[in-house]
C-alpha cells in the first residue's frame, strides 16, 4: 500500500495513478449508466483524456513527497538539503582548496622570511605564497652551519641534536694548537663517527654542515651547541600555498623561484611532491567525510581529533598513536603520550586542532612544533609528526612485441609512477606483484621480472613495511625497464 509505513515510504507512479482513478471513476458515475452499460476509462474516451490530464499531477506530489523523505537520509539527499543534514554532525561542505607545497629555504641565520612572501614554479607558473614567518634558526631546522666562536686548546666542542624524543650528542675536544679548521674538521669526524648513518656533517668552504636525514629526505631536528661555536646558517622547511584554488599538480623540485625578496635568503628547494588542492567537494565527498565525522562532537577522544584533522584543508591521511603505558613503547614513543601523524594541512591548522582536542595534561610529540594561543593569551608549544617520505626504487625488465609502442617504455615508467602517488599512505605494506597492474595497463609486452625495494640496487619480489611513520614516495628516474 502506497504511503508511509514502518518499512518507509512507498509511493505511487503514473500507471496506479491512472488505475486509481479510472476505479474510482466507474464508482462514482456507476449511478448515471443504464442496466447493461460499461462506463469506458479507456485513453480513447473523453472520460480516459480527463483522467490522463489530471494523474501526471498527482505523480508529480508523490515524487515531491519522495524526495523531501529522501532529504532526511545522508545516503540519498543531495546539495543543499546533504548540507543541512551533515551540519547537524557539526560539519559543512568543503570548498575548493589550494595545492600546499612544503619547502626548505635556507639562508643566514636569524634571517625572517615574512608571511606573504611568495615563490613560484618555473614549470606550472603557479605562484605560492608563505602563510606565516619563517625564523632562520637552530630550532625544527633542517641543518644548521657553524663556526667557530673562540678558538680554545684542549677544551670541549659540544653539538646535540634532538627531536623532541630522542636526544643525540657528540663532543670533541680540540688539540693543544688548534686552528679553526682543524676544529670543524674535528666536529665533523666526530659527528659522523659517533652519530651514525643520519646525521651528516659535510665542510664546505667556511662552514660546518650538520643535517639529519631519512632516505635522503631532510628532517626536523632541533639544534644546541657550545658557547665557543655559533650558527652562521640554516635552514627550514616551511609550507607555501597556491594562490588559486583547485587540483594544481605541483612535482618535486618544480617550486624554484624566488619571487619576494628577503635579505638573508639565499635559496629554495622543494624535497617532495605538493599536495594537490581540489574542488567543490562534491556530494559523494561530503557523505564520506560525514561517515567518518561521527565522533567530531567528542572531545578529548582519538576519535574527536581525527575527525577534526581529516576535515582540515589539505589533509590527506593522519593516524594517531597512544603510549598509555609507564615506558617509551616500541615506537619510540614516551610514556603517557601520543603521537599525531598528519600527512598534509597546514601546519597552524593541525596544531590549533590537536590542542582543542588534546585530553589534559597529556602532551604530544612529534618531530614538528607548532606555537599555538590558548583562551588565556598564553603561548602553548604542540608537537606533532611529519611523515618520512621513503624513495621506492622499480627495475622490470620486459620482453616486447611487434605491437609494443615506439614509446612504451616510458609508458610503463609513467603508469607505475601514477601507481604508486595513487597509493601513497602512512605505513604501507609495498607488494610487488601489485605493480604489475601498472605496468600491463601499456600494450605489446610481457614482465619477466619485476622488483620493488627501497634501497637502489637490492630490489626484491618479496612484500615489505615502510615504517609507522613512512610514506612511499617515487621519482619517475628510479623506474628502470629494460628490454631483453
Amino acid at each position: 500500500m502506497a504511503g508511509l509505513n514502518d518499512q518507509g515510504l512507498t509511493i505511487k507512479r503514473l500507471p496506479e495513478v491512472n488505475q486509481t482513478f479510472r476505479e474510482n471513476a466507474v464508482t462514482l458515475f456507476s449511478s448515471l449508466l443504464e442496466s447493461g452499460e460499461i462506463l469506458d476509462t479507456s485513453s480513447a474516451s473523453a472520460l480516459g483524456r480527463l483522467i490522463g490530464v489530471v494523474a501526471p499531477s498527482e505523480v508529480d506530489l508523490w515524487e515531491a513527497i519522495q524526495e523531501l523523505y529522501s532529504a532526511f537520509d545522508p545516503n540519498s539527499a543531495s546539495g543543499i538539503a546533504l548540507d543541512n543534514l551533515v551540519v547537524l554532525s557539526g560539519i559543512v561542505r568543503q570548498g575548493a582548496s589550494p595545492t600546499i607545497g612544503l619547502l626548505e629555504f635556507s639562508g643566514d641565520y636569524a634571517t625572517t622570511v615574512p608571511s606573504g612572501s611568495s615563490v613560484a614554479s618555473t614549470f606550472t607558473a603557479n605562484r605560492f605564497n608563505l602563510p606565516s614567518d619563517i625564523t632562520l634558526d637552530e630550532t625544527s631546522a633542517t641543518s644548521v652551519s657553524l663556526k667557530v666562536f673562540s678558538i680554545d686548546p684542549l677544551s670541549p666542542y659540544t653539538v646535540e641534536i634532538t627531536d623532541g624524543v630522542n636526544t643525540l650528542t657528540t663532543t670533541f675536544t680540540s688539540t693543544a694548537a688548534p686552528t679553526e679548521l682543524s676544529i670543524l674538521t674535528g666536529i665533523e669526524s666526530a659527528i659522523n663517527t659517533e652519530l651514525g648513518s643520519r646525521v651528516t656533517a659535510v665542510m664546505d668552504a667556511v662552514n660546518l654542515v650538520v643535517s639529519v636525514s631519512s632516505n635522503d629526505y631532510p628532517q626536523p631536528f632541533t639544534y644546541t651547541i657550545s658557547s665557543n661555536v655559533y650558527y652562521s646558517k640554516s635552514s627550514k622547511t616551511g609550507q607555501v600555498v597556491c594562490i588559486e584554488n583547485g587540483e594544481n599538480e605541483q612535482v618535486i623540485n618544480t617550486i624554484d623561484t624566488i619571487l619576494t625578496p628577503v635579505f638573508g635568503l639565499d635559496s629554495i628547494s622543494q624535497k617532495s611532491s605538493a599536495i594537490s588542492g581540489r574542488s567543490k567537494e562534491t556530494d559523494a565527498q561530503l557523505r564520506l567525510r560525514f561517515d567518518q565525522s561521527k565522533f567530531t562532537r567528542g572531545s578529548s577522544l582519538p576519535e574527536s581529533l581525527f575527525s577534526q584533522l581529516v576535515g582540515l584543508v589539505g589533509v590527506q591521511e593522519t593516524l594517531i598513536y597512544e603510549n598509555t603505558t609507564d615506558s617509551v613503547d616500541g615506537y619510540g614513543i614516551p610514556a603517557h603520550s601520543y603521537m599525531v601523524i598528519v600527512n598534509g594541512g597546514v601546519n597552524q591548522d593541525v596544531a590549533q586542532s590537536i590542542w582543542d582536542n588534546k585530553p589534559t595534561g597529556i602532551s604530544p610529540v612529534g618531530n614538528t612544533s607548532i606555537d599555538i594561543i590558548d583562551y588565556a593569551g598564553n603561548t602553548k608549544q604542540i608537537q606533532f609528526q611529519r611523515p618520512t617520505f621513503t624513495p621506492l626504487y622499480v627495475k622490470v625488465d620486459i620482453s616486447v612485441f611487434s605491437n609494443f609502442p615506439s614509446d612504451g617504455v616510458s609508458q610503463i615508467k609513467s603508469a607505475i609512477f601514477e601507481y604508486t602517488s595513487n597509493i601513497s599512505k602512512i605505513a604501507p605494506r609495498v607488494t610487488p606483484p601489485r605493480f604489475f597492474g601498472a605496468a600491463n595497463s601499456v600494450i605489446g609486452h610481457e614482465i619477466n621480472t619485476l622488483l620493488v625495494g627501497t634501497v637502489e640496487g637490492s630490489e626484491g619480489f618479496d612484500s615489505f613495511s615502510l615504517g609507522f611513520d613512512e610514506i612511499a614516495s617515487i621519482n619517475i628516474s628510479d623506474i628502470e625497464v629494460t628490454i631483453t
